[in-house]
């Protein structure tokens, strides 16, 4: 290689390296940080309290929340009721948006912020339009992409890209608002099921379920006379005995159940419920629910249609020994627990005429055909099992081993007399116990002076049957002097 050569490849690697340095020189300063805008609002200033819809844009998907009659509803699920708590709070957290961080970037730069048009092919943004009553934009933003933090040191269970602290964010059209903020928005989808309003009926109290099922033997009705008490089976059959466990879930099923979604008028829906379940509830404090589930065409969740009414006393019949005194407050405790029935049966009223998405666990306690009710088999309860033909379970005697005749210990002989049986002692009073019998002396001991004829032996105390028989305890017998041997 020559001189020439060398040079030209020198200068080659020069422009290229110059080349990489200013195109990513170029993609950095796109969007840098800027001064003088942290702190500010996003939006500035305008009245939330005149927000009276919210539209919400991503890509093909569009959202529409309205008010109306003082009320926010969802458009796309046919003015259903609308979560007010949460429309409420993402129009209050956009009024009060604040830039953390304000960031320069050209028309170029916006599709890999994610801020571009919804409707854009690539890096298109989530557009947010606050309106007013007469229909004109009271405010607009676009959500663009979310602001990863990075791990100060990288994981060992992997996921370095790291978790969103932030997110950029711009007025449509409006390059010098263009700002990293703080809140991520992670929860705002045009998804219309995430901004239903969930509160849903709840069966409190039950007094009667009856389940009446297509095919007439599956049906069934459960009862009791008191809330604690248990429930039982009407009219059983010969031979069904109720599992007390299965019919204790049934009395607390429907406490709390919730739906995922909700529609009206939908044909689809509706040609489900030719062969729908239904399920009839009493409570003791006097509300009917009448219910009719359909399983989905997945078979994952029902459709559910929900039939309230109520019938409860309205005045209350004061006690025969009433005091005045007492009578002022039964009253108003009857008015306030009437007041909280009332609102409960209105709520649970307007759910008529919807059709609801439950999930299955929440009507698989009470959805039971009548032999899931009742106890298994004998040979199933106790944990029995048939024997399995393939095995064994009583070997040939032959292949066991031989085990040698044992001879049999004879009983211990028979006592002498009634004093050599041990009988328990009389609490009455407490046994005798015999001394210990005086030990054969030394072979080399002196042998003891005879006692004087005026000092009388001491008599050994006879045997009664309240007398333990202790044997005397005999020393063993030393064994006799080996010979001497004898001289050689």
């Amino acid at each position: 290689m020559n001189r020439k050569q060398l040079t030209l490849i020198l200068a080659a690697v020069v422009v290229l390296g110059g080349l990489g340095l200013w195109v990513r020189h170029s993609q950095v300063a796109g969007y840098r940080p800027a001064a003088g805008r942290m702190g500010q609002k996003v939006l500035g200033d305008f009245d939330v309290n005149e927000t009276v819809a919210v539209r919400i844009v991503n890509g093909t998907n569009e959202l529409d929340l309205a008010k109306q009659d003082g009320k926010w509803t969802v458009a796309e699920r046919d003015a259903y009721p609308a979560n007010f708590g949460t429309i409420s709070e993402f129009i209050r957290n956009l009024g009060d948006l604040k830039t953390a961080q304000a960031v320069e970037a050209g028309e170029s730069q916006l599709g890999r912020l994610e801020l571009k048009a919804p409707d854009s092919d690539t890096g298109g943004g989530m557009l947010v339009e606050l309106k007013q009553a007469d229909g004109s934009t009271l405010a607009s933003l676009l959500l663009g992409k979310k602001h990863l933090k990075k791990p100060a040191s990288p994981s060992p269970m992997g996921g370095d890209e790291g978790w969103p602290d932030g997110r950029y964010v711009m007025v449509p059209g409006k390059l010098d608002t263009l700002s990293l903020v703080s809140e991520t928005f992670a929860n705002i989808e045009p998804k219309p099921d995430q901004w239903l309003n969930k509160d849903f009926f709840k069966v409190q109290k039950s007094k009667r379920v009856s389940v009446t099922w297509p095919e007439a033997t599956n049906s069934w009705t459960l009862a009791r006379e008191t809330e604690t008490g248990t429930m039982t089976l009407e009219n059983p059959l010969p031979g069904e005995t109720l599992d007390t466990s299965k019919a204790g879930s049934v009395a607390s099923a429907l406490g709390y159940p919730s739906f995922n979604d909700v529609s009206k008028n939908n044909p689809q829906v509706e040609a489900l419920f030719t062969n729908a379940v239904s399920v009839k509830i009493e409570t003791f404090e006097g509300f009917n629910y009448d219910l009719k589930a359909a399983k989905s065409d997945s078979g994952d969740d029902y459709y559910l249609t929900v039939t309230v009414s109520a019938a409860y006393p309205r005045e209350r019949t004061p006690g025969a020994d009433e005091k005045p005194e007492d009578k002022e407050k039964l009253d108003q405790e009857f008015k306030e627990k009437t007041d909280k029935l009332d609102e409960k049966l209105k709520t649970e009223q307007a759910l008529d005429g919807w059709t609801y998405r439950v999930s299955k666990w929440t009507l698989d306690t009470v959805l039971k055909k009548r032999s899931e009710l009742m106890k298994a088999e004998d040979a199933k309860e106790t944990g029995s099992t048939e024997a399995d033909p393939g095995i064994d379970l009583m070997p040939d005697a032959s292949a066991l081993p031989i085990v040698p005749d044992l001879q049999p210990i004879p009983p211990p002989p028979a006592p002498v007399n009634a004093t050599d049986v041990i009988k328990p002692p009389d609490t009455a009073k407490p046994a005798a116990i015999e001394a210990p019998p005086t030990p054969p002396p030394a072979p080399d001991a002196k042998p003891a002076e005879s006692q004087p004829a005026d000092v009388p032996a001491a008599e050994a105390p006879k045997p009664t049957a309240e007398t333990i028989a202790v044997p005397p305890v005999v020393p063993p017998a030393e064994p006799p002097p080996a010979p001497a041997p004898e001289g050689n």
